[in-house]
């Protein structure tokens, strides 16, 4: 923001007259205002009245009126699982820039804390001099001995910090965590026996009011993750839940749908703060899931093997709603692509923050501000959107993307499956397995292309970090997946996934003669031909399964598609 002045001065005073306001470099400014981030965890869409994408709704007065006092998201995408989500949102890069693709701090992965060197949210707040308080409670879950435990959350960049971290608490007493917990304030660690959501609203509620001036607070429950339990009767109209193992291994979903109003209840129990003392009209406010529902309680139509975990909608398609202050024209909706990595680049241009402005040199962002949706200047930011899974299971890692009506999923062991959510939105039907149509093939094309893309545009470094509390190197870190390119489109291969013949289209020169390479990962030729006209018919199934690559030579023109044996 530039403000030009001149000064004229009478009698002896410099008077100061405003003359121009201008916005440069077509960043918004907008009046500070209270920005507040609510996380749940483990819920999908499927559990909330206002998506209608369920059958057993849950009470949610709170974040129901939420929905109506902002725009909801219905092509909301998140990581399959709940650190990547976070790190993405902490930092407004995609998993395979930080290293974070799967949970961290677990012994069953091989997946470190978060550099503690990464550019983040608050820190970008404090380089810009935003004039903002901020602070972080409740669950964090990007902590491990490597990058300063109990100390990341301040390392990273909050002024401060009470919750749980994975550092302290581990996974050894998970099965009462809700009730007996550790607690982090500020790296001092106590056990608490306060039920957790209600002990984070507490927190939130105590240091809010001691600010004097706009804040920023990230509030992550632990609600409805596992394990599911019976929260205190007050939060919830489940009563007559016994709350016994027994009871609870046998019928769960009312013991999710407890644990939901409680979060809601607890929710509540902070907006109602917010309007007590006058600062709800000043706070805009966003929900958002982490992930998807547990298989455990996933309702239909969504498929208990395409939930939390998985690269289908179950696993990535989440509430995301913003409410308040900001939101121009509310009570709509929005079919727009966003993700939970926009919240780093929206959060910040809500705090009066452009983000180019404080991004360090090299380094990549890929958030979008979703502020010219909220304010109603715009219906889409994005072309596609992309979300990733890795360090998890071979079976289910790999990275997706989608556009308006397509959605396309590479696996890390080299299949593909290609949807149409407008037709499918419940992904049962891989269209690769069968003919595609040319709506469908160019979409596919033009997905892989945007695929091979991004991932080309640079991964985490393998060099070890230093961490600021701790300066021993930390351990190197796995190096991201090699991509593949695919050049084009004078060429189109289908269908692919194959398990025997695969068609090649040229969509540019039909009439050119022409010759073909199939070759595998290592490069070595494994056959070669020659063709004329728009299409030939190539036999692949002497071929052993998994990964080759395509190249048509044309005069002057040679294209590369990655194919998929099955």
């Amino acid at each position: 923001m530039k403000l030009s002045y001149q000064l004229r001065s009478t009698g002896g005073y410099a008077v100061l007259l405003v003359i121009t306001l201008q916005l440069v470099s077509g960043f918004s400014a907008l009046a500070q205002q209270n920005v507040l981030f609510f996380i749940a965890d483990d819920l999908g869409v499927d559990y909330l009245r206002v998506y209608q994408e369920g059958s057993d709704f849950p009470n949610t007065p709170n974040i129901d009126a939420l929905a109506r006092d902002g725009i909801l998201f219905r092509n909301a995408w998140a990581n399959p699982v709940c650190s990547p989500t976070r790190a993405t949102m902490l930092t407004g890069q995609y998993g395979f820039r930080t290293g974070i693709g799967t949970v961290v701090g677990s012994s069953r992965r091989n997946t470190d804390g978060i550099d503690p060197n990464t550019y983040t949210l608050p820190k970008a707040l404090n380089d810009a001099n935003a004039g903002y308080a901020h602070a972080c409670a409740g669950k964090w879950h990007l902590d491990d001995e490597s990058n300063g435990g109990v100390n990341n959350p301040n390392i990273m960049g909050f002024d401060y910090f009470a919750g749980f971290v994975n550092a302290t608490g581990g996974e050894s007493d998970f099965s009462n965590i809700y009730y007996n917990w550790q607690k982090t304030v500020n790296g001092s660690t106590t056990t608490v026996n306060n039920y957790m959501a209600t002990e984070n609203v507490d927190d939130a509620i105590g240091w809010i009011g001691e600010q004097q001036e706009p804040w920023f607070h990230w509030l992550a429950f632990f609600n409805p993750h596992t394990p599911f339990h019976k929260p205190p009767n007050e939060l919830h109209s489940f009563d007559a839940l016994s709350g016994t193992e027994e009871d609870i291994q046998e019928n769960p979903i009312p013991y999710f749908k407890a644990m939901v109003e409680a979060m809601d209840t607890e929710m509540g129990r902070l907006i109602n703060y917010l309007k007590e003392t006058g600062q709800y009209e000043n706070t805009t406010i966003v929900f958002l899931g982490d992930n998807g529902t547990t298989s455990q309680v996933v309702q239909p139509p969504f498929d208990a093997n395409q939930a939390k975990g998985t690269l289908y909608e179950g696993g990535v398609n989440v509430p995301f709603i913003i409410s308040g202050a900001a939101v121009a024209n509310p009570n709509r909706q929005s079919e727009a692509l966003v993700s939970a990595v926009d919240l780093f680049a929206t959060g910040l241009e809500l705090m009066g923050v452009d983000v180019s402005s404080v991004t360090p040199a090299g380094t990549t962002i890929d958030a979008q501000s979703l502020v010219p949706i909220v304010r109603n200047q715009t219906n889409a930011v994005r072309e596609w959107v992309f979300t990733e899974l890795f360090g998890l299971d071979a079976n289910s890692d790999g990275k997706a993307i989608r556009n308006e009506l397509y959605k396309l999923i590479r696996f890390d062991s080299g299949s593909e499956e290609l949807y149409n959510l407008n037709q499918d939105p419940f992904e049962t039907t891989n269209l690769l397995l069968g003919s595609l149509s040319n709506e469908a093939q160019t979409n596919y094309q033009t997905l892989t292309q945007q695929l091979d893309n991004l991932l080309d545009s640079g991964g985490v470094s393998d060099e070890p970090g230093e961490n600021p509390e701790n300066p021993a190197p930390r351990p190197p870190r796995r190096p991201r997946r090699p991509s593949t390119r695919t050049f084009g489109p004078a060429s189109m291969a289908y269908p692919n996934p194959s398990r025997n013949i695969v068609t090649i289209e040229l969509t540019n020169n039909a009439s050119t003669n022409y010759t073909y390479t199939i070759s595998d990962g290592s490069g070595q030729t494994q056959q070669r031909g020659k063709g004329q006209g728009d299409a030939l018919s190539v036999d692949i199934t002497d071929l052993d399964p998994g990964i080759y690559y395509l190249r048509v030579e044309l005069p002057g023109e040679t294209t590369t598609t990655r194919i998929v044996k099955e």
